[in-house]
């Protein structure tokens, strides 16, 4: 799977102890193994990152499971399926369309 904006990708947050991860959005891609990211910190549960990590953008950080670095989520399965005339098809790609407003 290659990382496009919009995706969302974990970033590892802790190097001592058990390492914590946090869910990010894919900002920018500079190649399939560097991209920037927005972080979505747990509220207060994690006041005690962000000295380290401010306001959750981290730029260029390279793909792995080492502080800073990213990977794809583990043990999930997202499924987008859509629905013409009542059947239900999986897609294997998917996108919003550019520049056309959502139909009403």
């Amino acid at each position: 799977m290659k990382p496009v904006i919009g995706s969302i990708v974990v970033v590892r947050l802790v190097d001592e102890g058990p390492p914590v991860y946090r869910p990010a959005v894919v900002t920018r891609v500079w190649n399939n193994d560097t991209i920037n990211v927005q972080v979505f910190f747990d509220g207060a549960n994690d006041d005690r990152l962000r000295p380290d990590f401010g306001n959750g953008w981290l730029a260029s950080i390279s793909k792995g499971h080492e502080l800073k670095q990213w990977s794809w989520p583990v043990g999930q399965r997202i499924s987008i399926v859509a629905s013409r005339r009542g059947t239900w098809h999986e897609l294997k790609q998917w996108s919003w369309p550019v520049g056309q407003e959502v139909a009403k």
